[in-house]
């Protein structure tokens, strides 16, 4: 009997392993679905964020220019996080006004081992649309 429990604990155990290539980490999604009204502006996000629980403590996890129909991924260690997001909408006649919005304060994100969570800029506010699929 003790065979068997240690071969089923050896099978479980390796399935675990194998299952994340044995890394503790999960991956942030962030797209840009921002579509403008009357297309009068473009939105870009210049910047991913993410504060671990409840703090107030940012770090920038991606920088760069995510454009319309766009999204970006990036590893992080699995844990409870806040993610803010922040870039610029050009309007037509040149005005600029910045983007700064925050999704899971108060309420962070529950990322679990191998957990693949999107969030979408829809122009209005970030929305956690849970898990998905890396492409």
């Amino acid at each position: 009997m003790k065979k068997y429990l240690l071969f089923f604990t050896a099978i479980i155990l390796s399935m675990l392993a194998t299952s994340c290539d044995g890394k503790f980490t999960s991956t942030i999604v962030v797209e840009n679905s921002s579509k403008a009204e009357k297309e009068n502006y473009d939105d870009t996000i210049t910047e991913i964020m993410v504060s671990e629980n409840t703090s107030e403590n940012y770090r920038t996890v991606w920088s760069g220019e995510l454009k319309y129909n766009q999204k970006v991924s990036y590893d992080i260690d699995s844990g409870d996080y806040c993610i803010r997001i922040k870039g610029t909408r050009v309007y037509l006649s040149g005005t600029e006004k910045e983007i700064d919005e925050t999704c899971g304060k108060g309420n962070p994100v529950e990322f679990r081992n191998c957990d693949t969570i999107l969030f979408s800029w829809d122009g209005k506010t970030l929305i956690n649309k849970g898990e998905t699929e890396l492409d």
